[in-house]
């Protein structure tokens, strides 16, 4: 193999710069997702303390269809980004989901 062949090799090898910045996207956005579940799953439970356990209906029902949401987005973020075995127990777990909020996903 002569020089030239060598050189294209080495620079086959490096990620191009836009697959860099592809894998820095991805990252970002499973970050802002997870925010956001987090965010909802945290009005959630404030909630039900302000209420002490007990929400009015429709409040409750809004507040787990926002985490039911979130919940789908970070899961289709999630299998987007590769990751697809055990993702929604996973993150059910992780985020602290209601149950309530997973069946209206």
């Amino acid at each position: 193999m002569n020089d030239r062949h060598r050189r294209t090799d080495r620079r086959a090898e490096q990620p191009l710069e836009v697959e860099v910045e592809l894998v820095k996207e991805r990252a970002q956005a499973l970050g802002r997702a997870g925010r956001k579940l987090e965010e909802a799953v945290t009005a959630y439970r404030a909630a039900l303390a302000d209420g002490r356990g007990a929400l009015p209906t429709a409040k409750q029902e809004a507040l787990l269809a926002d985490i039911a949401a979130q919940l789908y987005r970070l899961v289709l973020q999630r299998e987007c980004s590769g990751a697809r075995h055990g993702n929604l127990e996973a993150i059910r777990i992780a985020y602290d989901v209601p149950v309530e909020a997973v069946r209206r996903m």
